[in-house]
């Protein structure tokens, strides 16, 4: 079975999607005010970032992100944004 994982703060809600995944994984983001900066990061166990992408002047954004040519394991999703 897949899953969707939904964060939500007083900032706005996060959801990442399917989990697990093997191909594309989804981020669709919705924040209460615009962000000058988004930073995605994906890290594998031992905390290297194996994956960086910056998006600016972001409110609403559904992101697909290509993870094929991630080796199977778990890996970590950060979000960042700065107001």
């Amino acid at each position: 079975p897949f899953a969707v994982n939904t964060i939500s703060a007083q900032e706005g809600t996060i959801e990442v999607y399917p989990n697990p995944a093997t191909d594309v994984i989804t981020i669709n983001m919705n924040l209460v005010n615009a962000s000058k900066s988004v930073v995605y990061e994906i890290a594998d166990v031992t905390g290297k970032i194996v994956y960086t992408q910056t998006s600016s002047n972001v409110k609403s954004d559904l992101n697909k992100i290509n993870i094929s040519n991630l080796a199977t394991g778990a890996y970590l999703l950060k979000v960042t944004a700065d107001s």
